[in-house]
């Protein structure tokens, strides 16, 4: 399935202008204006001759085109922070399609427009998992963003264990943008342990990561009812692992496998 970056500005009943940068397939295109969710058709960009020259010196239109500029920002900091490392799946794929993807759940399933919440998705793992540090990200984006970043980040001086512990514990106190990061990061993946685990995976271990995931996102519920959804049915489902379908969230999993010491 091919899929390509799009960008969209559009007019609101109110007459303000909003922006959305996402990721779409092949055949739809999300768009989110107020409470309304807007499909187009693979030649449905069009809607961009909504934008006229005339209107880059309307102030909402300035607005905008910052929130783009600094979305565009974030995505091409992401890209050079993680340019050297693969996911665990089998196939390495490049490390920067997570990230994209966090994006692309928060635009495309969650229907967030909100520019602050979308650079974090895209910046979520730059300071965990790269040399990037939180001085960087408030010199480059801002304490706003930064701030965001960090509350999802992992304290790496815990174990494994202690950090899954963490995280559960943590989440009820984040902010609502940083529990939006959140679900979108754990939807990205819950997907790709269930479609594509990393090799050498036990069965146990996959479910242990699903119902951790559960538990952990208990705190962050109540914000946005797409994203739940599609979490819900993870958690709810099976899955096929060696031939085999299994629940996702067994009730006789062992703690050891929830919260596993290496």
């Amino acid at each position: 399935m091919s899929a390509r970056y799009f960008v969209f500005m559009w007019q609101t009943r109110a007459g303000d202008w909003e922006i959305a940068f996402f990721l779409g397939h092949e055949h739809k295109y999300c768009l989110c204006a107020s409470n309304r969710t807007i499909f187009f058709s693979r030649h449905g960009n069009s809607a961009t001759r909504y934008v006229s020259p005339s209107l880059t010196r309307d102030n909402n239109t300035r607005m905008a085109t910052n929130a783009l500029a600094e979305i565009c920002a974030a995505a091409d900091f992401a890209a050079r922070k993680h340019r050297d490392q693969r996911r665990k799946d089998p196939e390495a794929t490049p490390y920067i399609n997570h990230p994209i993807g966090v994006a692309y759940n928060a635009t495309h399933i969650g229907c967030i427009t909100d520019r602050v919440t979308i650079a974090a998705c895209l910046l979520h793992d730059t300071v965990e998992d790269t040399d990037t540090t939180y001085d960087e990200l408030v010199e480059t984006f801002g304490k706003t963003i930064a701030d965001v970043v960090m509350e999802v980040t992992d304290d790496r001086t815990l174990s494994r264990a202690e950090r899954k512990r963490a995280q559960i514990e943590h989440v009820s106190y984040m902010s609502d943008r940083a529990k939006l990061v959140k679900l979108c990061d754990k939807l990205y993946n819950l997907q790709d342990f269930i479609n594509n685990p990393p090799a050498g995976y036990t069965l146990q271990r996959i479910q242990g990561y699903i119902v951790c995931s559960r538990m952990a996102l208990e705190g962050a519920r109540g914000l946005n009812a797409p994203l739940e959804a599609e979490l819900d049915k993870i958690f709810n489902g099976t899955f096929v692992f060696e031939g085999k379908e299994y629940a996702c969230c067994p009730d006789d999993l062992d703690e050891a496998h929830v919260f596993p010491t290496h």
